[in-house]
């Protein structure tokens, strides 16, 4: 394949060094309300995450098999969510191609009484990954955030700033490395890829 050779390099840099992936693919949902938390935690397999957490939610069928492969991020509330009694909000996050069969899932089990809303985010919300090795040290060059493995652990989730680019940064990756999911407006995407893309280059 002609292929070949690129993905050849793509890989050793993702092992040996650091490399890039978009993310805006991934199925993205924003739960809010009072009763997110039980709701969430009553459809998937694990525990929900207390917030500034991430956790990796199996989502169970109706025998208790496999039906979608979530991750569950918890974040403080906004004021319009706490006005509405909510003391926390939660990304949900999926397989890209599920996306509508997750809808179909969510909405046979939400509650009647309104104390759960959900939004699916789609190109409105859009992701860049880095991973490998050198990715604290490419994130440490380009933001002024404590990202020390000590500081930023293994499946946190919080919001700083990317030079000038404000996201919502999650330690975790897709392929298991060190690295770091970045989540960002569409109209921010190309700046902060042209951020991660000058560091990698240093």
């Amino acid at each position: 394949s002609n292929a070949w050779d690129h993905v050849a390099d793509e890989s050793r840099a993702v092992r040996d060094g650091v490399g890039l992936t978009e993310t805006t693919g991934f199925a993205k949902f924003l739960f809010t309300g009072f009763g997110a938390r039980t709701f969430l935690d009553g459809l998937v397999a694990n525990r929900v995450p207390a917030v500034g957490r991430v956790a990796l939610a199996p989502l169970l069928g109706p025998h208790g098999k496999l039906a979608g492969d979530l991750t569950v991020a918890a974040l403080p509330a906004t004021p319009a969510d706490a006005a509405d009694g909510a003391t926390e909000r939660f990304m949900v996050f999926g397989t890209g191609a599920a996306e509508r069969y997750y809808e179909r899932w969510f909405d046979a089990h939400l509650p009647g009484d309104g104390s759960v809303r959900y939004t699916t985010l789609g190109p409105n919300l859009c992701g860049l990954s880095i991973a490998g090795p050198s990715a604290r040290d490419l994130l440490a060059d380009v933001t002024t955030a404590d990202v020390s493995g000590t500081a930023f652990r293994l499946f946190d989730i919080r919001r700083l700033h990317i030079e000038d680019v404000p996201v919502l940064c999650g330690r975790l990756t897709f392929t298991g490395d060190l690295g770091y999911e970045f989540w960002v407006g569409p109209a921010s995407q190309p700046r902060l890829y042209d951020i991660l893309t000058r560091a990698g280059e240093r």
